[in-house]
């Protein structure tokens, strides 16, 4: 369900009852639009997300590190809430609007009251800390004056305004005159706090279907202040429901949307958990654009400078027309007298005549020399252009083997390393507010077959580490013929492997491909020095065709 306001009144009576009297000791602001107040309450740490993002307000468990330079709105709240006690949380009524009181000593060792106000307003969502006189002090996303609704410093904040109004109004009997028999629509129109699964389920509790809202307004009203008030005793029944083994919705309420329902002890569990695999996969999707668009800006560069690179072959190749004119000049030396073109007869072509242009300034045998110049000049330039299109072939299929990686690549840990190995091959650049994150430990993909480990990567990082760190030296070491691929590492652990086990090892390899599979001893494995994540070159192999499209 949205981030609704029953939901922000859920979350606000747990985080009063866990939050309330305790010591801010850190405020961290891990990206640009979430902000962490690490408080330590009652003899326990806790940890406040506030993210604008999702948009949401929950306790995490989630530890996320620093930027190594701060934001600029972090800075200000640790001047003026570390070391802070928090008086109360509220919520501004059927608002999705969080109010933080906080209680610290100022710059002069005076004690001041501050505000931090966190708006849960979709893409407008924004986190502003004042102080007791609601003046302003910083905000995390601040507007300018001609904006509908300015947040600035030292401006006074004002709460936002709709033309919606509470259900318990008295203007809402006369809005119930200009009811048209959308039950939803009507609510949803009329009256603050409702998402629409809050609407849905209200309705169905009070068992008021379409056209009847107006004549059983009060059951709806009493069934919604039942909500209300189960909500602020506690009585609620946090859930998420599941579609194809995916986390698809969260409620404060049974609603049974999905094929089933996991139910939580509290709201900020359910919240955690929820969001944090939203985030995970927008991070996954956002880190995935990112290697994506880089790679392919390599890849389209790389492929013109192919195409020019065969278009500068063509021209190599009409060398041989100046090594023959060269040689038909030679021959013919006694006959030729200087003028500006000549035509003898070609040996080579069943003595065709064939008519060579002359410099009028040179001899006969000058333009000889002349046209073997040109012919050893480009003969020297294809060597190096062939040398240079391999290189450039070998790059593409190494920028086309990422490409496959990062679309394959399921959890964060495994873009991570592909990023990792993007940056450290400069096809991606550093971002210059980037996190100090702690170097994660490389995920080993592992199986069993005939009582035999199989370990493989799935990419070029992964790859290095388990050919390279992991596998001994009379491991078996599988892969791909004449392509980018896995690396496959059948460990052997002192005995001969049995033929399903290779046959295994060998399927892994293929992923799902009919395809021929290279192995050997991973003795007989070498990088190269200076070459690329992933690549190798190996000797004393044998070859298994992979027939089933087995994928793995």
């Amino acid at each position: 369900m949205p981030y609704d306001s029953f939901t922000v009144k859920a979350a606000v009576t747990e985080l009063n009852q866990l939050l309330t009297g305790g010591k801010i000791n850190k405020v961290l602001q891990p990206e640009k639009d979430e902000v962490i107040l690490a408080v330590y309450n009652g003899g326990k740490n806790y940890k406040l997300l506030l993210n604008c993002g999702l948009p949401a307000a929950f306790i995490t468990q989630n530890i996320k590190q620093n930027p190594s330079t701060p934001y600029a709105f972090c800075m200000a709240m640790r001047k003026h809430l570390s070391g802070g006690t928090i008086l109360s949380i509220e919520q501004k009524p059927y608002e999705r609007v969080i109010i933080i009181n906080i209680e610290n000593l100022n710059e002069l060792y005076d004690t001041a009251k501050y505000k931090l106000i966190m708006e849960i307003m979709g893409r407008q969502s924004n986190i502003i800390l004042c102080n007791s006189q609601n003046k302003i002090i910083n905000a995390l996303k601040n507007t300018t004056f001609d904006s509908k609704r300015p947040i600035l410093i030292n401006l006074t904040y004002n709460f936002p305004q709709n033309d919606r109004i509470s259900i318990d109004s008295a203007d809402a009997v006369q809005r119930l005159k200009n009811y048209t028999g959308e039950n939803l629509q009507f609510i949803l129109s009329n009256f603050m706090g409702f998402s629409l699964p809050t609407a849905e389920y209200i309705l169905k509790e009070s068992n008021i279907y379409s056209g009847e809202l107006a004549t059983k307004f009060n059951l709806f009203v009493n069934r919604t202040k039942e909500l209300e008030y189960n909500i602020n005793k506690g009585n609620i029944k946090p859930n998420i429901s599941w579609y194809n083994e995916k986390p698809l919705n969260f409620y404060i309420y049974p609603y049974n949307e999905g094929e089933k329902c996991t139910f939580y002890d509290d709201i900020n569990s359910c919240l955690d958990f929820y969001y944090n695999y939203l985030s995970n996969e927008k991070q996954i999707d956002n880190i995935k654009r990112t290697i994506l668009s880089a790679i392919k800006a390599h890849i389209k560069k790389t492929e013109k400078k192919i195409a020019a690179q065969k278009e500068k072959l063509l021209e190599c190749n009409s060398g041989e027309n100046y090594r023959i004119s060269g040689e038909l000049i030679t021959a013919n030396l006694y006959k030729i007298k200087v003028s500006a073109d000549v035509t003898v007869e070609n040996y080579y072509d069943n003595n065709k005549p064939l008519r060579i242009k002359l410099d009028e300034n040179l001899s006969p045998s000058q333009n000889a020399q002349m046209y073997y110049k040109k012919y050893n000049k480009l003969k020297n330039a294809k060597i190096q252009v062939n040398k240079q299109l391999e290189i450039a072939e070998e790059y593409l299929s190494y920028l086309n083997s990422l490409i496959d990686y990062t679309q394959s690549a399921q959890v964060l840990t495994e873009l991570e390393e592909i990023k990792e190995e993007i940056i450290s091959q400069n096809i991606l650049s550093k971002t210059k507010n980037s996190t100090k994150k702690v170097k994660a430990e490389i995920v080993i993909n592992k199986t069993e077959a005939d009582g035999f480990t199989i370990y493989w990567g799935k990419n070029n990082i992964q790859n290095d580490y388990i050919t390279f760190k992991l596998a001994k030296p009379y491991d078996l070491w599988f892969h791909i013929k004449s392509a980018h691929g896995r690396h496959v590492i059948l460990s052997a652990q002192g005995k001969e492997p049995t033929d399903n086990a290779i046959t295994a090892a060998a399927e892994i390899a293929a992923n799902g491909s009919r395809a021929e599979i290279d192995y050997t001893y991973k003795k007989y494995v070498k990088k190269p020095h200076g070459a690329k994540p992933g690549f190798v070159i190996y000797t004393n192999y044998k070859t298994i065709l992979i027939k089933q499209d087995n994928l793995t």
